[in-house]
């Protein structure tokens, strides 16, 4: 396998910008959830889709890191993941409809080179993580994590501008804070 690197991994990079429209706004927070219809894809592997938005229900079915799913609604109920606490959700995997817990669905996913890459959070303390999880061909993945400045940001990847050996780059941009409040 040749040795690549994504500068965003071994060195996020990260600049205060405002938010384009373009680009979809993640808070390390569960109230900037996922919206009805959206396709998204899983961040945890082995994940058990619920019959009912608890930890204790049926097993519907075990799902792999990436399976694409579709959210149907935001559930009440919620539990504390990665010191976040979640809402569940309810969404559709190939006709069947259960319920998983939303620190389960990355925030994002974006190929880079051909590798996909899948983003989530955790929070310890009061320090808010960006978590990468990059997904190798045989099913594995690798995760790196980085501490984040800003609990509201928004990711780009504008690909590796012409810099010689680095995969790609990816930008963490942070939404400005309020003096006022």
């Amino acid at each position: 396998m040749k040795a690549k690197q994504i500068l965003s991994i071994l060195t996020i990079l990260t600049i205060c910008l405002f938010t384009n429209a373009q680009e979809k706004t993640h808070c390390i927070y569960d109230d900037c959830g996922f919206e009805p219809g959206q396709t998204v894809y899983l961040f945890g592997d082995q994940v058990q889709l619920r019959e009912a938005p608890t930890t204790n229900s049926k097993v519907l079915k075990t799902l792999s890191i990436g399976s694409p799913l579709v959210i149907q609604e935001k559930h009440e109920n919620s539990w504390r993941y990665k010191g976040i606490d979640h809402h569940f959700y309810k969404v559709s995997y190939k006709g069947k409809d259960g319920y998983i817990l939303g620190g389960l669905i990355a925030l994002e996913k974006k190929t880079i080179q051909d590798v996909v890459h899948l983003f989530g959070r955790s929070k310890t303390g009061n320090e808010d993580y960006l978590l990468i999880r990059s997904l190798k061909d045989d099913g594995s993945f690798t995760e790196k994590s980085t501490r984040l400045a800003n609990s509201q940001f928004y990711l780009s990847a504008p690909g590796n501008k012409g810099l010689p050996n680095i995969e790609g780059i990816l930008f963490v941009n942070y939404l400005g804070r309020s003096l006022w409040s």
